[in-house]
């Protein structure tokens, strides 16, 4: 369980390093979780916390996603 011991050591290590380098950053409460070390990168981490920049405009709204669509079901028999 190596994440239940080190979780709040890395988001404490995290606080204390962001309050020392700009007192006015603050941390998300949101939680992003991976399986593969390897899906973490700063586009990984922006799409997920929603983060825009506050000197860069916001992008235009994307159409909504699709749901999931049913399959067809399987062919009668006769």
């Amino acid at each position: 369980m190596i994440y239940a011991s080190s979780a709040y050591a890395f988001y404490r290590g995290a606080k204390n390093l962001l309050q020392t380098s700009s007192p006015t950053t603050e941390l998300s409460a949101r939680r992003v979780e991976t399986s593969d070390p390897e899906e973490i990168n700063e586009a990984f981490l922006i799409s997920q916390l929603d983060y825009t920049p506050v000197d860069q405009p916001q992008p235009a709204a994307e159409s909504a996603p699709k749901g999931f669509a049913k399959p067809k079901g399987p062919p009668r028999r006769r």
